[in-house]
């Protein structure tokens, strides 16, 4: 039972993990070779799912026709504009891996959404901390003053490697914050269910009076701003829109007036 929590924990932890790359980019394509860790915690979910259901995780035909109609276009277009090669394959044979490994989860669960959902918002809030404290210890050169030391050593052990392999330093002083992935686009998609979940319970409910969601909504929405990524500002953009569309702000007939000036 154990091992099966464990196992749980991993696959939804696996959506913030990244890739260890054997090569360089002077190699060709076929001669780099990214080892995903969470594909090897797929498998053993999926052998695990099995073991224990005597059965495969078989998918419904809603799911086979989207990966079917996701390969047919992806395949077309590659071929129309000749951009169909090993990287390209590659992604497309890791959609469909990914979608079959996250959909086992879900069934062996028994659909329990709100489980899962809640774990990965405990994931989601350390992964956030972890890219403050990254910026803390740019801001006050943390970085500089524990390099080379057992310092750097005990921080890279606890994920904080990003601090002296990958940083970028913005206007204002600040850097983008990778937190544990490999580039902060990555972080900011991975946290944006987080960042709308509680701008909507905080928000969209007059009645809410819990402190500790703010501070919640507080640690996922600093480091997705500070990622300075255009996907994670677009998604913020589009959080609040869909917030306002919760709440009736967004209805032509009762505020048309509001957006008049806007559309013209």
């Amino acid at each position: 039972m154990r091992y099966e929590k464990i196992l749980i924990v991993l696959m939804v932890l696996s959506v913030f993990l990244d890739d260890f790359r054997f090569g360089d980019e002077t190699q060709s394509e076929v001669a780099r070779f990214d080892f995903y860790y969470y594909y090897v915690i797929w498998l053993l979910f999926i052998i695990h799912y099995i073991s224990k259901r005597k059965e495969m995780p078989n998918p419904p035909r809603w799911f086979l026709g989207g990966i079917l109609t996701l390969f047919s276009i992806s395949l077309f277009a590659g071929l129309q504009s000749d951009t169909l090669k090993f990287s390209m394959i590659k992604q497309m044979l890791g959609i469909a891996y990914s979608s079959y490994a996250y959909f086992a989860l879900i069934k062996y669960t028994n659909f329990d959404l709100p489980r899962l959902f809640g774990l990965y918002l405990r994931i989601a809030t350390w992964i956030a901390i972890i890219g403050i404290v990254e910026q803390a210890m740019h801001i006050f050169h943390l970085d500089v003053r524990l390099q080379g030391g057992p310092g750097e050593k005990l921080l890279r052990n606890l994920g904080l490697a990003n601090v002296w392999d990958n940083y970028k330093p913005v206007s204002l002083g600040l850097y983008r914050v990778y937190s544990i992935m490999g580039e902060p686009y990555f972080l900011a998609v991975a946290v944006l269910p987080a960042f709308y979940y509680y701008l909507n319970i905080m928000f969209g409910n007059r009645n809410v009076r819990n402190w500790s969601l703010y501070g919640q909504f507080i640690l996922v929405a600093a480091p997705l701003i500070m990622t300075f990524s255009h996907a994670g500002y677009t998604g913020i953009l589009l959080s609040g829109g869909m917030l306002l569309a919760n709440k009736g702000w967004l209805n032509p007939r009762k505020y048309g007036l509001i957006f008049l000036p806007i559309l013209i």
